[in-house]
């Protein structure tokens, strides 16, 4: 139940992570269009929303006085899901060639309520640099243009200091008689600001994000649609923000290291570093309609607190809600309900009603058509996974039937949705079937490890496994290259095998593999926590004999002597439990203790009477200094121990004997590796023994410690050569093994067919989803 509990958790997790980071830049590249021809015009104040005209108020004061003028009002929509309008109030300061504007970002649905207001600086070089200063909350998605300094200091929310910010980074990345871009005062604003917008656009197309769509609108790439919308979700989102936070600290640092000053009498040129960019990108678009003159501005907007200006003697207003023709003198739109004083909406209005219940349905079906393919999918998905753990049998037409479901469910919650639904119906299909063939894999590998299923062909897949290892021990292939050599000729022996059992024979063979896998398995297991802690301590106690006894290995004698401390610490309450464990803890620390000491001291008796490695005799002396030690008052141990500690870490090389002992077991071990004959006859390791006496002695005395830290570091060095051999050797292993899981994976759950009917289901979903196949 857990299991199956986790898998289902796991499918959703990986459903979620992959609509997030897969169907959103689908959607993204689907349905975004910027229409510049379109997108942009010159509005009037009462057209902003109250909120946002709060915000362009309270900036009056601050931008004024940096010496900024103010030119104008824009408006620039991006269509798509989500549509989102931006107003944009234009303020330039010519004597410095620096532009300023203040931006309020609306979203479709939410009541023009904002969603991002910030303030940012510009400077254009007549070179083609362009500075770009701002206090923006929210990263933007365009790839950074080389040709384009941008920062934006979100911590910065004064004016004022942000411009100041912004007159330091021009002082450091320009000198203050380079040459700057202005418009001419007699440009028309909504051509300046689309310019402005194209050029971005350009940069874009040139980065490989966006693309021409028709003459004058452009749309994301795929590859601009996946990195813009990756950009803006976890983890490259907090990266990208930490990026750009650590860039703006050192900015106001430099700022506050070094004031700025406002630069005075800058040249100015008026013709566009990228005016001919902008004259070769719109030579594809149709002849419009001349543009009218932009309406002479005669005042800033009032500061914050102000009234509002007059309505202008015969002139309409608009609705900043839904954009409807309001009377004059009207204060609540009719359509829609807005009061334009309070900026709330203070009744609904019948056509406003309309035109939201309209929308609010548009875009609600098409959510409903993704939650309804998306259901359609894990219950697809869901039969198909049970109908091969029920049956044995993985249909991949039931993959065909997965992307139909997936098309249907799309069509049936939004028959209109078009491409976008279609491929969001074709994602959503591709997840689902990958889902279900990797619960498919884990619920195989889960039967080819445990055997643990009722259904035959399930037991015949492992009772394969199990004849096939027995076949490859037969022929004694154990390395990797020898099973691959042999693995076409035990394939057909094992199948051989397989096919001549019957369904009986097969589930007793399968019961027989399954009592191997762990003959010391308790079939009454402890489940509380006490009974665990009495079995732990049983089996430490048992094992401790046993080493007294010298019967380690014998199986059937542990099992007595366990069963005997079982029996023993069973009666036992918690508290007599607890100090039991106690005690043996203690006496296993001072066990080790010493361990240490009879080790090393039986170590320097046995080299000095030249004893071999695998003599009887150095038993003998352990257990001699082993008790000895056990004799030892505490604080006589101790005192040994921190001789011990002192001897280890250099104290060794003033022992004479230790030294000579040292170089003569090394020259003997060197002997009998050179002959190949590990310890050989006692003979023989006594010849090479003395053999290594006669070469030590050799050495006078005052050479000898050089001698032996030598041979002790050529020693350290082979045993890291070793080690790092046996590193390589593992990672070689561990890549080999992932590559035939892989593989395994890959051969098992994409055949020839599979894969046809994969490739099925995922258009079937795309033309269903999209509605095609109705229309057709």
């Amino acid at each position: 139940m857990l299991q199956a509990a986790a898998i289902g958790i796991s499918v959703g997790i990986l459903y979620f992570v992959a609509r997030i980071y897969l169907v959103f830049p689908m959607s993204t590249r689907t349905s975004h269009v910027i229409d510049l021809r379109r997108g942009v015009r010159v509005i009037q104040p009462d057209v902003i929303p109250v909120a946002m005209r709060s915000f362009i108020e309270e900036t009056v004061p601050a931008l004024t006085e940096c010496g900024f003028a103010f030119a104008g009002y824009f408006c620039q929509t991006i269509t798509g899901k989500g549509s989102a309008t931006a107003y944009v109030a234009l303020w330039f300061n010519r004597s410095t060639a620096q532009a300023a504007t203040v931006v309020g970002m609306h979203s479709e649905g939410k009541a023009g309520a904002d969603v991002l207001r910030y303030v940012e600086f510009s400077t254009t070089f007549a070179d083609g640099l362009v500075i770009n200063t701002g206090n923006s909350r929210r990263l933007s998605g365009f790839k950074s243009a080389v040709v384009v300094d941008a920062i934006m200091a979100a911590s910065v929310r004064d004016v004022r200091t942000l411009h100041n910010l912004h007159l330091s980074r021009e002082a450091r990345l320009r000198p203050a008689t380079a040459m700057r871009y202005c418009p001419s005062t007699t440009s028309n604003l909504r051509a300046w600001f689309a310019d402005e917008l194209l050029l971005s656009l350009i940069r874009q197309e040139e980065a490989g994000y966006f693309t021409v769509a028709k003459p004058g609108a452009y749309r994301p790439t795929w590859r601009g649609a996946f990195m813009m919308t990756w950009g803006l979700l976890p983890p490259f989102k907090q990266i990208r923000a930490a990026r750009m936070r650590r860039r703006a600290k050192a900015a106001i640092a430099a700022m506050e290291a070094q004031p700025p000053a406002s630069p005075r009498n800058v040249p100015i040129t008026h013709e566009s570093p990228y005016a001919e960019k902008i004259r070769a990108a719109k030579s594809t678009w149709p002849p419009e309609e001349p543009a009218a003159p932009d309406e002479p501005v005669v005042a800033a907007p009032p500061v914050a607190g102000a009234a509002a200006p007059p309505q202008a003697p015969g002139r309409q207003a608009t609705c900043p809600f839904c954009m409807t023709a309001l009377p004059i003198g009207a204060i609540v739109c009719e359509s829609c309900g807005y009061d334009t004083q309070t900026g709330r909406v203070v009744k609904p209005g019948p056509g406003r009603a309309g035109s939201v219940t309209a929308a609010a349905g548009g875009a609600g079906t098409f959510l409903l058509g993704a939650f309804l393919s998306a259901l359609a999918v894990l219950i697809g998905a869901a039969a198909w996974g049970a109908i091969w753990i029920w049956t044995g049998y993985e249909l991949g037409i039931v993959a065909w039937a997965v992307g139909g479901l997936a098309g249907f469910g799309m069509w049936l919650g939004c028959r209109k949705a078009g491409v976008k639904g279609g491929v969001v119906a074709a994602g959503t299909a591709t997840l689902g079937i990958g889902a279900a063939k990797v619960v498919c894999f884990m619920f195989m590998v889960y039967i080819l490890v445990t055997g643990n299923t009722d259904n035959i062909r399930h037991l015949r897949m492992f009772v394969t496994r199990h004849v096939a290892e027995e076949l490859f021990a037969e022929r004694g292939a154990w390395s990797y290259e020898e099973r691959k050599a042999q693995m076409a000729e035990v394939e057909d022996a094992t199948q051989a095998r397989i096919d001549a059992m019957s369904d009986d024979e097969v589930r007793a063979k399968a019961a027989e593999y399954r009592a191997t896998l762990d003959p010391f398995a308790e079939v009454d297991a402890p489940t509380d926590e006490i009974q665990w802690q009495r079995e732990a301590l049983a089996e430490r106690l048992a094992d401790r004999r046993l080493e007294r006894e010298d019967t380690s290995d014998d199986e059937e004698r542990w099992q007595t002597v366990h069963d005997e401390e079982l029996a023993r610490v069973t009666v036992l309450s918690d508290d007599e439990l607890r100090e039991e464990e106690e005690r043996l803890d203690a006496l296993e620390k001072e066990e080790d203790r010493w361990f240490r000491l009879a080790h090393h001291a039986s170590s320097r008796r046995a080299d000095g009477q030249g004893l071999s490695r695998d003599d009887e005799k150095r038993e003998a002396l352990y257990e001699e200094e082993s008790a000895r030690y056990k004799a030892m008052p505490d604080a006589e141990v101790e005192a040994e121990l921190e001789k011990l500690d002192a001897w280890e870490a250099g104290g060794k090389w003033a022992d004479a004997a230790y030294v000579r002992d040292f170089l003569i077991y090394a020259a003997t071990d060197r002997a009998r590796e050179e002959a190949a004959a590990d310890e050989g006859t006692p003979e023989e390791w006594q010849a090479s023994y003395e053999a290594g006496r006669a070469e030590v002695d050799a050495i006078p005395a005052d050479q000898r410690v050089a001698r032996a830290q030598q041979v002790e570091a050529e020693q350290t060095e082979a045993f890291e050569r070793l080690m790092q051999q046996y590193r390589e050797e593992t990672e070689a292993s561990q890549r080999q093994a992932l590559g035939q899981a892989v593989g395994f994976f890959l051969s098992t759950v994409f055949r020839g067919t599979d894969i046809l009917f994969i490739l099925l289901a995922i258009g079937t979903a795309y033309k269903v989803g999209s509605g095609r196949a109705r229309a057709a």
